[in-house]
């Protein structure tokens, strides 16, 4: 199973030339994360992780970007945060005209 997901960022890594992850703290980003990091050579220099700040808790009280930050730190990578409005949370964002990979509540996809 590890081969196979390996396999199939890679694939998607080298097809997508994504500039970004969207990323949360959750296991199924860092999973992903880790392998676009193992492959980091087919990456651009302008990739960055993102992550989407809650409009409901104050900065640094969102543990999803705390670890997506945490994360981005370890590996080195440019890290930015966004902060919706409220009422544009749940939905995903028309602004991002680059390609990018991420997913929302536990379901990524590439």
């Amino acid at each position: 199973l590890a081969n196979a997901l390996e396999t199939a960022t890679l694939e998607q890594l080298k097809l997508l030339q994504p500039q970004a992850l969207k990323m949360s703290g959750g296991g199924d980003t860092r999973m992903i994360a880790s392998l676009l990091m193992k492959n980091r050579k087919h990456l651009s220099e302008d990739f960055e992780f993102i992550s989407l700040q809650s409009p409901h808790l104050k900065l640094g009280e969102d543990l999803d970007v705390e670890l997506a930050r945490q994360f981005a730190v370890r590996y080195g990578v440019k890290f930015k945060v966004l902060q919706p409005e409220d009422r544009d949370y749940f939905y995903f964002s028309p602004a991002f005209d680059w390609s990018s990979i991420g997913g929302l509540y536990g379901c990524e996809f590439l």
